[in-house]
């Protein structure tokens, strides 16, 4: 409810309706969970490397195994500007 205890108490803090309210803190909560899964995405497809050795090893793998799709990630990005785009055209309403 963007700080707020209640979808009322955001409906009277930014002077919409109840059903604006709930579509705004919809779009919120939709935007989050893609910025999360995004977050997920970026940490589960990572690479750590602790010495030059270790750089080297990885570096020879990713040339070899590096088989990542990254349509995944642009996809939820797509998902997730689609819902702050929604979320900006609600509050500038």
């Amino acid at each position: 409810f963007f700080g707020l205890d209640s979808l009322k108490a955001m409906g009277q803090t930014l002077q919409v309706d109840d059903k604006k309210a709930a579509a705004m803190e919809k779009a919120r909560k939709e935007a989050s969970l893609a910025i999360l899964e995004l977050s997920d995405f970026v940490f589960t497809n990572r690479v750590v490397f602790f010495n030059e050795e270790d750089k080297k090893s990885v570096a020879q793998l990713a040339d070899s195994n590096l088989d990542v799709d990254i349509n995944e990630a642009k996809e939820i990005v797509d998902r997730a500007k689609a819902q702050v785009a929604k979320l900006t055209t609600l509050l500038s309403s």
